[in-house]
């Protein structure tokens, strides 16, 4: 107990007063309100006793740098006489100064079982396993391609012989990612920049799964057809988290152009003309000469003007389609504007508006 004087509330009282409470907060076992109290105390007036009971409180909640300063204080306003005390303080300071560089068994687990998680660049490891580390600052890097890259620097405590501390929960929301195609077979989805691998299970299927961490994402979708799709969503832990590329409100503008239509029908008329009209020249042909007569006709002409109208207006059709389908595929690459819509269960469903 620390020395009182009669009188009037000094300092040393008020010191006293605290110090006695936090005495009884750790008997208690409330720690935190010890620490507070034996801070107070301190800040009110300095006494070496108050020193060395915070350090050991700080040492029971395992904050064992702050404990090691506190006893470091305490041993400097030791007097030299206290020969005895100042050994055990320095034991003690000894002691703990071994706990920073002793091993602690820490667990890693990951909300998705299997993750592969590498500690510190060693080799990644699926979750969840357990390690000894030094305590300290780590880095904890998910190497796992089903999953978004993600870097945690994370701090072990120094353990008493016999504790684990788990370090590093790493929390992921299921994702559905997909289009409205029958299948991903021979799709390309790239997420967050990532291309994304598709197995052939997935590749079956019109959706896949991924484990996402909350907060906004970018899928950009590409079919058969070379049609590009970009979409921006957003993950939460809470819900259903959906983004599906949706290339079929889209399909109507892709070949609109009339004027293809328009050729492809003038050809095929014209082209079936010429050829009627060729036809019917060599016909009128044979019977002229069977008849030993001369043929005065202009059919082969006509047939073979018109054949050549026929072909040169599909072509042009061919090329009337083509820049309208490289028109149509720049406009969804560059100017699509993602729609989301949120239902009850949270869940996310994408279209698609723009300007064509």
């Amino acid at each position: 107990m620390l020395p009182l004087e009669c009188g009037a509330e000094t300092p040393e009282k008020r010191a006293n007063q605290l110090y006695r409470e936090g005495k009884k907060k750790t008997t208690d076992g409330d720690l935190a309100a010890a620490e507070r109290l034996f801070t107070e105390a301190w800040s009110v007036f300095e006494h070496p006793l108050i020193m060395k009971k915070r350090a050991e409180v700080r040492e029971r909640r395992s904050a064992i740098e702050g404990a090691l300063e506190d006893y470091r204080a305490y041993f400097l306003l030791l007097r030299r006489g206290a020969r005895t005390e100042r050994r055990l303080i320095l034991e003690r300071i000894a002691t703990l100064e071994s706990l920073l560089v002793i091993p602690v068994e820490v667990t890693v687990i990951a909300s998705q079982t299997g993750a592969q998680v590498s500690i510190d660049g060693a080799p990644a490891r699926p979750t969840p396993f357990k390690l000894r580390i030094v305590p300290g600052e780590h880095v904890l890097v998910v190497k796992d391609s089903r999953y978004r890259k993600q870097r945690v620097t994370f701090k072990v405590a120094p353990a008493k012989p016999g504790f684990a501390r788990v370090a590093v929960v790493l929390k992921r929301a299921p994702t559905t990612l997909g289009s409205d195609a029958p299948s991903l077979s021979g799709m390309q989805l790239v997420l967050d920049d990532e291309p994304i691998t598709i197995t052939a299970r997935e590749a079956s299927s019109d959706k896949l799964v991924r484990a996402l961490e909350p907060g906004s994402h970018r899928l950009e979708c590409r079919n058969q057809e070379g049609l590009e799709l970009t979409v921006d969503f957003r993950v939460t832990l809470a819900g259903d988290n959906t983004a599906l590329c949706n290339f079929a409100s889209l399909a109507p503008d892709r070949v609109s152009d009339p004027w293809g239509w328009v050729t492809v029908g003038l050809g095929a008329a014209a082209l079936g003309t010429g050829v009627g009209y060729l036809v019917s020249w060599s016909a009128d042909r044979e019977l002229a000469a069977a008849r030993n007569q001369r043929l005065k006709s202009s059919k082969h002409i006509a047939g073979g003007v018109l054949v050549g109208v026929g072909v040169a207006l599909a072509a042009g059709s061919y090329f009337v389609f083509m820049r309208d389908r490289r028109s149509a595929q720049a406009r969804m690459k560059h100017s699509i504007v993602p729609v989301a819509s949120i239902d009850e269960g949270g869940r996310y469903t994408f279209g698609a508006a723009g300007h064509f």
